[in-house]
């Protein structure tokens, strides 16, 4: 293996660390997550970097703000490559949305949520939301802004995405109590709607939404 091109970041320190990294949808920039970038004051701040692969040339640098698990990152580009986003486990703060050429913030919405994904056109968008111990999806209109809740009960998602139809689907554990304490139905128990695979009981359950 030979590697066809070195990027070197004057932005890093020796105590920075890349936690994350990701493709832009058309290939022409790199989206990096790190840790103690140089700044000039301290302290240090963990921030995002945008690098052009064309031009060889940072396009855009943010800092991320907040209290963020850089390790559980989820960098994530919309697929005409308008927005970059990223959400973190317990993070408070609301969601943004960034323009990867400027660096500035495009859209914050109303809602603290992580693990998102765009659908296939980008005009969805998906998230996690921790609420009050529970953890729901919720679907944003990327064209209005509005957000719809998905009810995947009983089924608590550790994981969103999109089918190719368009369906929302989520795996997790399952509930035994609902939001109202109640436990789950005898018929309903975690047994009940654990899957195979392979031959092997998995206490988890996969479902979908429209």
């Amino acid at each position: 293996m030979t590697f066809e091109k070195r990027i070197d970041l004057a932005q890093l320190s020796e105590d920075s660390n890349i936690f994350g990294i990701a493709y832009s949808p058309d290939g022409s920039c790199l989206a990096l997550a790190i840790s103690n970038l140089l700044g000039t004051q301290p302290p240090r701040k963990d921030g995002i970097v945008i690098w052009n692969l064309e031009s060889g040339k940072v396009q855009a640098q943010f800092e991320i703000g907040g209290s963020v698990a850089l390790a559980r990152l989820k960098l994530t580009w919309s697929p005409d490559g308008r927005f970059i986003t990223f959400g973190a486990h317990h993070r408070r703060e609301p969601l943004k949305f960034w323009d990867p050429l400027t660096g500035t913030v495009a859209r914050t919405l109303d809602l603290a949520g992580y693990d998102g994904t765009f659908n296939r056109d980008g005009k969805k968008f998906a998230m996690l939301v921790r609420t009050a111990g529970f953890v729901d999806v919720q679907v944003y209109n990327t064209v209005t802004w509005k957000h719809t809740f998905c009810d995947t009960y009983p089924v608590t998602p550790d994981i969103v995405g999109w089918t190719r139809a368009d369906k929302i689907f989520v795996a997790g554990r399952v509930r035994r109590y609902s939001r109202g304490n109640t436990p789950t139905p005898p018929d309903q128990s975690e047994a009940d709607w654990s899957i195979k695979l392979d031959d092997t009981t998995i206490k988890n359950q996969i479902s979908s939404c429209g």
